[in-house]
């Protein structure tokens, strides 16, 4: 089991990944608990399986788009906010100016300096069968770079997305399930359930 420092000021420590890939667990971001299953695993019924993918250093990984455009994104639920795109993204899919409501902020750069970023609302964050929209969105200025967290992806899904699902981790598998904080949208998906 690894414990690490938080990236989010309000975190003091989180669990590493390798942690819920040793025995199949349940987070249940609803009650906020996690269960641990040591015999068994638990029942997938309403959860749908994520094409994820688990890398070597335990980095969980999910292709998806944004706005139709496509990326490939970490899932960690220690970095705040929701999608947060690295400077490349950014500048590849020439995003730095596609929203002119954008609120212009500083951000810590993790080497004791400030950088710009820029957090709005984008259409169309698609992954797996999920579509969040419009979804929580930081940019990092195109014109700096070098951010740690973003190799071999574009952008970190963080727990101001993945906070609207309930999840399951088993057997190298990762499932979903939309909870009561998914935010349904016209253009959602799935669709608002009927009440």
């Amino acid at each position: 089991m690894t414990f690490r420092t938080a990236k989010q000021p309000k975190q003091g420590l989180y669990l590493g990944a390798d942690f819920v890939r040793m025995t199949p667990c349940r987070l249940d971001l609803d009650n906020k608990y996690m269960m641990c299953y040591l015999k068994g695993a638990p029942e997938t019924t309403g959860y749908d399986r994520l094409p994820a993918q688990w890398l070597a250093d335990g980095t969980l990984v999910i292709s998806g788009s944004l706005m139709g455009k496509a990326m490939r994104f970490r899932l960690d639920t220690a970095w705040g906010y929701g999608l947060i795109l690295s400077s490349e993204a950014v500048k590849a899919h020439d995003l730095w100016d596609a929203f002119p409501k954008a609120e212009n902020r500083l951000s810590g750069d993790g080497k004791g300096g400030m950088k710009k970023i820029r957090y709005t609302g984008a259409p169309r964050l698609d992954f797996g069968p999920y579509r969040i929209d419009p979804a929580p969105l930081t940019l990092n200025d195109p014109t700096g770079g070098g951010e740690e967290g973003y190799d071999g992806v574009d952008g970190v899904i963080g727990i101001g997305v993945l906070w609207r699902f309930n999840m399951i981790f088993a057997h190298d598998e990762v499932w979903f399930k939309p909870n009561q904080r998914f935010g349904y949208s016209p253009t959602s998906l799935p669709a608002k359930p009927a009440e």
